[in-house]
Order: structure tokens, then C-alpha cells, then sequence
């Protein structure tokens, strides 16, 4: 059941990028070169400290130097907006699809469906389970990118302008990294569906309490509504 749930949920978002795959394509390569130079920016000021060491700066070389500098801040600046606008802007938009779909879906079915089903349980559904799938196809493809840009870039300056040691030393903690995510990848799986169900059950709580707010008031019983909710959040 939860596989077929999951597996019905991956066609949507590759239903829909490849949909969109110019505007992902664009907005992906505009991330990586902001990625990119945002590596560029310290190699730049290296040069930069090391004519300055040796003396072999002349006036020129400064304003050559803050010209370039500034564009390169200025063209990551831009790019990475472009980039991120892009992507972001296409997450919404399917926000607003799976919500008008879900919002259908549920006008079509029969008052019986709804006898065991919790107002707060569906509400959870159409906001909090939408937004992960909104996460998944515009900030974790960002910042996916921009990792791999950025960590490809970095490789490439330690190795051809550092000292192959100090590449190695720092290439040892990310050989373990493939190790790790496989061995902690179904534990936070299995933790993000934990939270999502906690919080359908968070939400059917307040709806039910706020369902019966008059008779709580009625017989005073605030503090056990409370408790109650505390425990539900707390489990």
C-alpha cells in the first residue's frame, strides 16, 4: 500500500518536470554557474593576495581586479536569482494543481467516505503532504545542483592550484558519505512519514476539539482539552 502510495506520488513529480523540462533545464544551469562562481570569487581574491605578498601589484592590477571581482559577485547574484525564481515559481504552480486535483477528487466522492475520515486528517493531506512534494521539485533540486556544482568546482581548484594532500585529505570524509546516506536514508524515510502521519493526527485533534469549543467552555474543561493535545503531539 505505502509502496504504490510513494511510487504514485515519484510519477507525479517526473510526470510534471518533464513537462516543464525547458524552464528546469534553464533554471538548473543558471544555479550551476552561480554555483560555479561563487568558487571562482575566493580563487580570484588568492591571486589577488598573493601579488599583493610578492609586491608585484601595480595600480592597475587593483582596479582590474575589483572590476572583475564585482562581475563575477554581480553575475552569481543575478544568475542565482534567475535560477531559483525559475524553479521556485514551477513548485507553486504545482501546489496549486495537486490542491485544485485533491479539491476534485474529493467532491467526487460519496458522503460515505467521509464517515471515516477526519476534517483535520484531510486538511493535513492538502497542505502539509502537497508542500513536501513542492520541496521536492524546487528547493532539493536547487540546492542538489548547487551542491554538486559547487563541490565539482572546489575538486577542480584544490587539484590543479593545491596541494594534492590537502585534496586528499579532504576528499576522505566524502568517500564515507555514500555510507552513511545508505545506511541512515531509510531511517529518515521512515522518521518523515512518522512526522507526517503525527501531524494528520495533530490536526484531526485541534479540528475534534474545536468541533466541541462550546461544550469545553460550557463544562470548563480547557485544561483537559490541553492535556489532550499535548499528549497527541507528545506520542
Amino acid at each position: 500500500m505505502h509502496q504504490r502510495e510513494a511510487s504514485s506520488g515519484w510519477d507525479i513529480v517526473r510526470t510534471y518536470v518533464r513537462e516543464n523540462r525547458a524552464t528546469y533545464l534553464i533554471g538548473v544551469s543558471l544555479t550551476a554557474v552561480a554555483s560555479l562562481l561563487a568558487v571562482l570569487v575566493p580563487w580570484l581574491l588568492g591571486r589577488f593576495a598573493d601579488r599583493l605578498v610578492k609586491g608585484t601589484l601595480v595600480s592597475n592590477d587593483v582596479v582590474l581586479f575589483s572590476v572583475v571581482i564585482i562581475t563575477v559577485c554581480a553575475v552569481r547574484v543575478a544568475t542565482w536569482w534567475l535560477g531559483g525564481i525559475m524553479i521556485l515559481r514551477k513548485g507553486r504552480i504545482l501546489t496549486y494543481q495537486l490542491r485544485k486535483r485533491l479539491f476534485e477528487k474529493w467532491n467526487s466522492l460519496s458522503p460515505e467516505y467521509y464517515q471515516g475520515q477526519g476534517i483535520g486528517d484531510l486538511l493535513s493531506h492538502a497542505l502539509s503532504d502537497v508542500e513536501v512534494v513542492r520541496e521536492l521539485v524546487s528547493m532539493e533540486i536547487n540546492m542538489t545542483v548547487s551542491g554538486i556544482c559547487m563541490l565539482a568546482a572546489v575538486l577542480y581548484m584544490m587539484i590543479v592550484h593545491g596541494d594534492w594532500r590537502l585534496t586528499l585529505a579532504g576528499l576522505g570524509p566524502l568517500l564515507a558519505l555514500p555510507f552513511l546516506v545508505k545506511d541512515f536514508a531509510p531511517r529518515l524515510k521512515r522518521h518523515s512519514q512518522r512526522c507526517q502521519e503525527a501531524l494528520g493526527s495533530m490536526a484531526k485533534t485541534v479540528e475534534e476539539i474545536f468541533g466541541g469549543i462550546r461544550a469545553v467552555k460550557a463544562f470548563g474543561n480547557e485544561r483537559v482539552a490541553i492535556e489532550r493535545f499535548v499528549r497527541k503531539v507528545d506520542s
